[in-house]
Parts: structure tokens; C-alpha cells; sequence
């Protein structure tokens, strides 16, 4: 799912977002994804981010339990 460009967008951020901004993002956002548990589905979320230009949602959304 995840492009070349969208790995190398993820690859240059600063820092990673921790656990806890990780778990509160989802619950916020998208409980029904940590729920279903769907690796693709992760995938799918965390590219329509990085379109977007949101790459820190995105890094929540595939750190995410």
C-alpha cells in the first residue's frame, strides 16, 4: 500500500510520536481501526495522512496497538 515516496516522507521526520500520543490520536479518530486491528487497513489510513502532508498522523496511525 505504502509507496516508495510515502517511505521516504515517513523516513525523514525528526521524531517519532510516543505510545500515548499514538493511543490517544486513534481513539479520537479512528476507534473502529484499533478494534478490527487490520495491518492494510493501517496502511491505507496512514497513506491518505501522508497525502495530505499530515506524516506525523500517519507515523499514530502505524505506531498504533
Amino acid at each position: 500500500v505504502l509507496t516508495g515516496n510515502d517511505l521516504g516522507q515517513l523516513g525523514n521526520v525528526e521524531s517519532l510520536p510516543t505510545e500515548v500520543e499514538c493511543a490517544s490520536f486513534m481513539e479520537a479518530f479512528h476507534p473502529e481501526v484499533l478494534l478490527q486491528g487490520d495491518q492494510q487497513q493501517k496502511h491505507q489510513l496512514a497513506k491518505n495522512y501522508i497525502a495530505k502532508g499530515a506524516v506525523s498522523d500517519a507515523w499514530k496511525v502505524l505506531l498504533s496497538k
